[in-house]
């Protein structure tokens, strides 16, 4: 066996008690099986005790089965002995692993959403297996079922019943799990249940509850009963003098079943301070040194220097009525700017409304900004004017250059006057904050006749530039957190973080697409991401993992050069072009990730292995690309 002081420069990974989980292989042989002495161990019922050794020999892996009851898998064949090539699989009994090269920072959480270490033993202090009744096999299998529960529970801020509930009855086959509120009087509230649940189970367990609870421990206990259309079910019940009981029920016969009352005990009692409470909603504040600034729910606060900047502004332009242009790339975040200087505002509780120049026809654009009257034409009904709709408030006009000449005659003349004119109405006097937003040059399209400069200086009282995100990459981290907690929540997909190595690639990135790019970017890689799993590089676009060969390089300099130039004497280290590179007509991720395989392909003349390396993602993955464009038949070829 290697010394642990030696660096692994491949490993084995794969998904593992509920868990992404990465072995590396240093060199020598490395045993594999269930026993602890093995270098590594699968402890899952179907691993023999000395099951397979593997052995790095290059930029392969050699596999030896020893005997195994179940078996050692390549490519779909029970084997003696295979050799395996980067990006391939191999089964162990259950349990396949993939054969990859090993970054240790790809390994190493940057964002974590676990709980620190203290309030996991903190957790598990709280109850002790006092009665000695479970074998220590199952009592194995039951604490790495409560560490997956812990982990799926956690998984974002205040609790996720649901996925702890949903663990539950993957693990130990149950028909149907269920957290329920006890009160005297009241029906049993149901706070989170997975599988099928009958009404009348509910109802009856209620009755059994108060039947027994007089006879057991007054703070908590647990009993075993049959219910109609269930006759296996077991309750933990927890009560407390400040607040309605609470039962985790559990429907089915699950293994220690007999035994399991202190780990039950020990489930509800992490469910118990997730339990949803009413908190009334509050604003949320800016920044202890921005105390004036209100910002709209799930705002992501910048900590670059330059958007300290913006909000020091912020907070000086909210109060009053002058007119603010926002200017910025598309995806910066414009809108949310807009409500933070509402929201800032003596105006903030009258009413946002904001309206898209650029996304309804010039024709009707008109009507929805200054209304209609009732009668006009057959077939068209009244329409209160959006401009009416924010009386006392403020409106956007977001992509204010898109607004047609005429309207904008019509435009600058009702803010001249405070007075609107729908159409079929008298007029209508109005009292309401403009705020307008581009990401046009408005400038050149005065000059080029195409903007209307009187209504340019009516609209631009103070212009307020909104940097985009490539030169605040310190911002990036804050942004990446956030939708990843964001998109997790969404997809009910909870993931423990991101690695080192994928959050530098992120901040190294230059995204033309600013804000709105990253978060589509996380989303993608949150869907690629198993449950409980880990957010790496492999997770991301070819677009991102291919903009430098060098993550480790300082961002600054990927700033300096979003594009980098290749070498002539070495075509196959030459960075891949980024989306930079392959022309701003296009950015649409699939095509851009399609143009980069294609082009690593073309470097390594078509050897998968070269390429799926030069890309940074496994041979398997590369494969299932391929395969989604070109279909099998051809893939097979270019092997």
């Amino acid at each position: 066996m290697a010394k642990p002081s030696q660096r692994a420069r491949y490993c084995l990974r794969g998904h593992l008690n509920g868990t992404d989980q990465t072995f590396p292989l240093l060199a020598g042989d490395c045993r594999i099986g269930s026993l602890d002495l093995n270098d590594i161990v699968l402890p899952r019922r179907g691993v023999s005790r000395h099951h397979a050794v593997v052995r790095v020999e290059g930029a392969e892996l050699l596999v030896e089965d020893l005997g195994s009851k179940n078996g050692t898998f390549f490519d779909s064949q029970r084997i003696g002995t295979a050799r395996l090539s980067l990006g391939d699989r191999v089964r162990f009994g259950p349990i396949t692993l993939y054969f990859e090269e090993f970054h240790r920072d790809d390994r190493e959480l940057a964002i974590s959403f676990e709980p620190s270490g203290e309030e996991r033993t903190a957790t598990f202090q709280t109850t002790e297996l006092s009665d000695g009744g479970l074998e220590t096999t199952l009592a194995k299998q039951w604490w790495s079922l409560a560490e997956s529960y812990h982990s799926r529970l956690f998984s974002r801020p205040g609790g996720d019943l649901g996925a702890a509930l949903r663990l539950l009855t993957e693990e130990l086959y149950l028909e149907a799990a269920c957290l329920i509120e006890m009160e005297d009087g009241d029906q049993p509230v149901v706070l989170a249940a997975s599988g099928q649940l009958a009404q009348s189970a509910t109802a009856r367990l209620k009755e059994l509850y108060f039947e027994t609870r007089q006879d057991l421990a007054p703070q908590e206990f647990q009993f075993h009963a049959a219910i109609e259309g269930s006759p296996v079910t077991t309750f933990a019940a927890l009560s407390s003098g400040t607040s309605a009981p609470l039962i985790l029920a559990l429907w089915g016969n699950f293994p220690g079943r007999a035994a399991s009352q202190p780990l039950l005990r020990l489930l509800l009692r992490m469910l118990e301070p997730c339990r949803p409470r009413f908190e009334p909603q509050t604003q949320t504040r800016g920044p202890s040194r921005f105390p004036n600034l209100v910002v709209p729910p799930n705002y992501v606060y910048g900590q670059s220097e330059m958007m300290g900047r913006v909000y020091q502004l912020v907070e000086s332009l909210a109060p009053g009525d002058l007119p603010i242009l926002i200017v910025g790339e598309t995806g910066v975040g414009k809108e949310f700017l807009a409500q933070t200087l509402h929201l800032s505002s003596p105006r903030r509780s009258g009413p946002f409304i904001a309206i898209n120049c650029a996304a309804i026809p010039a024709e009707l654009l008109e009507s929805e900004l200054f209304g209609i009257g009732e009668g006009v034409a057959t077939g068209v009904a009244a329409n209160l004017g959006r401009i009416q709709q924010a009386q006392g408030g403020t409106l956007v006009l977001d992509e204010i250059g898109d607004m047609s000449p005429d309207l904008q005659a019509k435009l600058l003349r009702a803010l001249q006057e405070k007075e609107i004119h729908p159409v079929g109405r008298d007029p209508v006097s109005i009292d309401v904050r403009i705020l307008a937003s581009t990401n046009q040059d408005l400038t050149r399209r005065i000059e080029s006749g195409h903007f209307r400069s009187d209504l340019y200086y009516r609209l631009a009282g103070y212009v307020l530039e909104l940097p985009p995100l490539r030169q605040r990459p310190e911002d990036i981290p804050a942004l990446v957190e956030h939708f990843l907690r964001t998109c997790s929540r969404e997809l009910d997909r909870p993931i423990r973080g991101i690695t080192v190595r994928a959050l530098r690639l992120l901040t190294a990135y230059p995204w033309p697409g600013n804000i709105r790019e990253l978060a589509n970017e996380v989303r993608r890689a949150v869907y690629l991401c198993p449950a409980l799993g880990t957010i790496e590089s492999s997770n991301l676009s070819a677009a991102v993992i291919s903009h430098t060969s060098d993550p480790k390089r300082p961002v600054s300099a990927a700033l300096v050069s979003p594009t980098p130039t290749p070498t002539a004497q070495n075509e196959l280290s030459a960075p891949l072009p980024g989306p930079m590179g392959l022309g701003l007509d296009s950015l649409n991720l699939a095509s851009l990730e399609r143009q980069t395989v294609e082009e690593a392909l073309r470097r390594c003349h078509n050897n998968q292995v070269q390429a799926a390396k030069l890309l940074g993602i496994t041979r398997q993955s590369l494969r299932r690309r391929l395969e989604r464009w070109l279909g099998t038949a051809k893939v097979a070829k270019t092997s």
